[in-house]
């Protein structure tokens, strides 16, 4: 999949063909404009969470701009992460429980 700085210029030239297709964003990891067959365009979020993969939709490329989009985007992104360090299923090792407590753990 191509990626490129989105921008509203950028947008707005993207040209509907005969598939979907999606363009990345080189800003934000995981973000992301799907253009329709039809001519509509929409930003969305990927992502894996927990060895799923997560897509979801942010809005309309009409009626929401890019800055609104990726700041939501992040947003989203951002809340994902939070909920796997609060539900304690993280990968990494948290600041508060050191690794070593972490490791010993995935021993047992």
């Amino acid at each position: 999949m191509p990626k490129i700085a989105l921008t509203e210029a950028r947008i707005k030239a993207l040209k509907p063909r005969r598939n979907a297709r999606d363009i990345r964003d080189t800003r934000l990891r995981g973000f992301g404009v799907r253009v329709l067959p039809s001519g509509r365009k929409y930003y969305f979020i990927q992502h894996q969470h927990l060895g799923e993969r997560v897509w979801k939709i942010i809005g309309d490329a009409e009626t929401v701009s890019v800055g609104e989009a990726r700041a939501l985007a992040a947003e989203m992104l951002a809340a994902t992460r939070m909920r796997a360090w609060r539900s304690g299923r993280a990968r990494r090792c948290s600041p508060s429980a050191g690794c070593s407590a972490i490791a010993s753990r995935k021993r047992r």
